[in-house]
């Protein structure tokens, strides 16, 4: 699976077909747990982030319901309930986030330039 931030968020699965990740507020909420990936997440930050401060009385039960539905899209098994109401994002070894792969590309050229005479 890829998961593209760099520009407008897509999730592409294995066979390289576009992944539906539908709404704005599903969609801020995968971007958050990619922001953070493999680490918890606490309910009440990702409320805190996608709400900035002010959010509605059934905040706790519509991020259930996101997550819900981004693991109908991306797989059960990516997304981690944790406990004390945080969740995990899981990826795989051959999974890819594309600003990662251009940080680690910018990293290896930089080490590339250290070594290389002028």
């Amino acid at each position: 699976m890829e998961f593209e931030v760099l520009g407008p968020l897509q999730v592409r699965g294995a066979d390289d077909r576009e992944l539906e990740v539908n709404g704005t507020q599903r969609r801020s909420l995968l971007l958050r747990l990619l922001t953070d990936v493999g680490s918890v997440v606490s309910s009440g930050r990702l409320i805190e982030d996608l709400w900035e401060g002010a959010p509605p009385a059934a905040a706790s039960q519509t991020i259930q319901s996101h997550i819900s539905n981004l693991r109908r899209a991306i797989g059960k098994d990516r997304i981690e309930t944790r406990s004390k109401g945080g969740y995990r994002l899981v990826l795989g070894d051959d999974d890819a986030i594309d600003a990662v792969e251009f940080e680690h590309e910018v990293n290896r050229g930089r080490a590339v330039a250290a070594t290389q005479p002028e």
